[in-house]
């Protein structure tokens, strides 16, 4: 007779704020016996009351601090961390030092320094960590990364990808760090890119890569950050990103815009191209064919992908999840666009409507400009024209038609 396997033993950072899609569905896998929800921290105990009396009925043992759970369950199997994006280093480093391996969500950390550190705690005690990018788990993603790496539209030579998602003024205000470059000298650089739209950039460098498992590397990065709201970081933006596979990613994205669109993210090869509409489908196009892919429908459908693929990773070594080296590329690309761009204030619009962001995107992706170029915001010191960057460190090619 086959010995049953026992469940994985598995515990939660936070269940506020999106740390509750995790809690949500650590409960549901726990009443399917999938897995034993052991522990759980909660640093706002008095807001989280009925939460605290519901997981302490199931048997989850409660913290109010992380370190102390780590220290008092050794040896988990799984540590799930929904946390500010500044403490996922410092967190999945000592999970990884109690013995547990990590799911972190998304970004893997705030800075390549940071992101080191986490690579340097998985060699050191042999646990693994994966990465909360959901759309990396689904298979229609691993069936258009076979095609692309096939050659079915040829090489590819450039991705371009519009993001406008709506936040108020509130969006910034729900916590400590939203909007935030840094708190207490730690690195957080909250912005459209690495946090809420920081899969489709993660998507696109998947795409630019040059072999399986290769993500496509940043090399140059050029473009304009905006910033409308009253925070630090930048609210939208407007770059290009050259890889080390010679691919140019093009990306425009907003929070400050009057209407939400569904993400599309275009593929251009030398014979064909590829159309992926997010929660809907794809469309791969090349010459005497066309193949379209259901994508997952929603966000819980995604997600829930994501945390059976790492609990299938605590029961087989070889199980596939989106990696600290898949992660990399968007880390460092993040890293430079903060470093070679300079974040500009429009002051012009208290209005997302008046400012009609989404229609000056849209034709920056179209014209290959940047905002100034199109007479938005901070003046350009160039004319229309004008197709370098500079006053960034070096000039590169910034959206020259190619």
């Amino acid at each position: 007779m086959a010995m049953k396997k026992t469940p994985p033993r598995v515990a939660l950072i936070g269940v506020s704020g999106y740390g509750n899609v995790y809690l949500r569905w650590l409960e549901g896998a726990a009443q399917r016996g999938e897995l034993a929800f052991a522990a759980a921290t909660v640093v706002n105990p008095e807001q989280e009351r009925e939460t605290c009396s519901r997981l302490e009925a199931a048997g989850v043992r409660i913290h109010t601090c992380w370190q102390s759970m780590l220290d008092q369950h050794r040896g988990l199997d799984l540590c799930m961390i929904p946390a500010p994006i500044h403490l996922h280093a410092a967190m999945a480093v000592a999970a990884l030092e109690s013995g547990a391996n990590v799911l972190v969500e998304k970004p893997l950390a705030a800075s390549v320094a940071q992101a080191r550190l986490i690579q340097e705690a998985e060699r050191r005690t042999g646990r693994w960590v994966a990465v909360g990018f959901q759309d990396v788990y689904a298979a229609s993603t691993r069936t258009i990364s076979r095609k692309l790496l096939e050659g079915r539209i040829g090489a590819i030579r450039k991705i371009r990808w519009l993001g406008l998602w709506p936040r108020p003024p509130e969006y910034y205000q729900r916590n400590n760090w939203a909007g935030r470059l840094a708190i207490g000298g730690v690195p957080v650089r909250d912005s459209p890119l690495n946090n809420a739209m920081a899969h489709f950039l993660n998507l696109a460098l998947l795409w630019a890569g040059a072999a399986p498992e290769r993500y496509g590397w940043p090399n140059r990065v050029t473009g304009e950050l905006l910033r409308h709201r009253d925070i630090e970081s930048f609210d939208t933006a407007c770059v290009q990103i050259r890889t080390d596979t010679d691919v140019d990613i093009r990306a425009a994205v907003s929070h400050f815009c009057a209407r939400e669109h569904a993400i599309h993210l275009t593929i251009h090869g030398t014979e064909g191209e590829l159309n992926w509409h997010h929660g809907q489908h794809a469309d791969l196009t090349f010459p005497g064919g066309h193949e379209c892919y259901p994508l997952e429908p929603s966000h819980e459908a995604a997600v829930g992908r994501m945390f059976r693929a790492v609990l299938r990773k605590c029961a087989d070594p070889a199980a596939p999840v989106c990696t600290t080296t898949h992660a990399m590329p968007h880390v460092a690309a993040i890293e430079a666009i903060h470093q070679e761009l300079e974040i500009q204030t429009v002051s012009e619009y208290a209005d997302p409507a008046a400012a009609n962001v989404e229609a000056l995107l849209k034709r920056c992706l179209r014209e290959n400009r940047r905002p100034s170029q199109l007479g938005y915001g901070p003046a350009s010191a160039e004319p229309p024209g004008y197709q370098e960057e500079k006053g960034s460190k070096g000039s590169h090619t910034l959206f020259s038609n190619s």
